[in-house]
Order: structure tokens, then sequence, then C-alpha cells
């Protein structure tokens, strides 16, 4: 009896760490990725469900703290919802994980500028432009930043050396006619 006993716990025991094998494989099918929670909190972004969407990436953000694409995506959210504080805290940390590049030095000159540090939105614009001086977005955002400062003299600058690479923009024709109605 002892032996058959035996036999069946050990039959049970072989059983049961085959069940909870795959039970535990089954539940690791199941767990999503930090890409897998960056790509629905993108589609929550696009579809405007950003309390979502700032779920998903605080998801992936939590499987992986250095995703520097979640945190521009974050930035981007919290920049579209006027929130620029936290937009500021989240591209800085995609700056601090992706380097430099010239996407993210636009997109923190657009929270600096927001944020009212114009010097700082100022200097990275012109970062931008030393490295690509016809670059649209830095020199309008710039022009716009000084007509924004009613420094005129500096956005006339700007306004005529975009319009000379750029004279059909809407964006460029529009600041041009509201430099006409300020200055």
């Amino acid at each position: 009896m002892r032996i058959e006993n035996f036999i069946f716990m050990t039959k049970l025991k072989s059983l049961l760490y085959i069940f909870y094998s795959l039970l535990f494989l089954q539940f690791l099918s199941f767990c999503a990725s930090p890409q897998d929670f960056y790509e629905q909190g993108k589609i929550e972004f696009f579809n405007e469900n950003y309390e979502k969407a700032v779920f998903y990436f605080n998801r992936a953000l939590q499987v992986n703290p250095n995703y520097q694409e979640v945190y521009y995506e974050l930035a981007r959210l919290y920049y579209e919802i006027d929130n620029y504080y936290y937009a500021k805290l989240n591209i800085e940390r995609a700056i601090k994980y992706a380097g430099s590049n010239r996407e993210l030095l636009l997109f923190s000159a657009d929270v600096d500028a927001k944020l009212k540090n114009y010097a700082l939105a100022e200097a990275k614009y012109k970062q931008v432009l030393n490295k690509d001086p016809l670059n649209l977005r830095a020199l309008s955002n710039l022009a716009e930043l000084y007509l924004d400062n009613q420094k005129f003299v500096q956005a006339d600058k700007f306004l005529s050396d975009i319009m000379k690479s750029y004279p059909d923009n809407f964006k460029v024709l529009d600041l041009r006619a509201r430099f006409y109605e300020e200055a």
C-alpha cells in the first residue's frame, strides 16, 4: 500500500509540475513587452484617450525605464493637453537617454517657449540653426518668439530669411502678416 501511495504521489507531483509549468508559460505569453505597451499607448494617444495612453506609457517605463521613445511620446501628450511642466520633464528624460537630436531639441525649445523660458528656447532654436541654417521649423518658431516678445528687428531679419527660402509657406506668410500688423 505504501509503495502504491508513493508511486501515486510521485505521478501527482509530476503532473502538478507539468500543469504549473504550462500555466507559467501561458502567463508569460500574456505578459506584454515594453514595446507592446508603447504601441498600445500610441494607439490610445492617437485616439485621444490620454489617461489610457499615460497608463500604457507608464507600464512600458516600469519594464524599461530607459525607453526614450516613451518619454518623447509622454512629452508630446502632455504638450497637447497643455501640461507643459510634465512635457518639459519628459522631453528632458528623452534627451538624457537618446542624446540631443534635432527633433528633440526643437520640441524642447517649443516647450520652453510655452513655459516662457524665452532665452532658453531661443538658444535651442539657434543651436538647431547652427547645424541646419534652413530649418523651417526653427526659423519660423524663432521669428514667432521674437514677435511674441516684440523684438521686431530680429523678427524681420528671420522672416526675410525665411521668405527667401520658403516664399509660399503658409505659416511664414501668416507670420509676415502678423509682423506688419504689430510692428
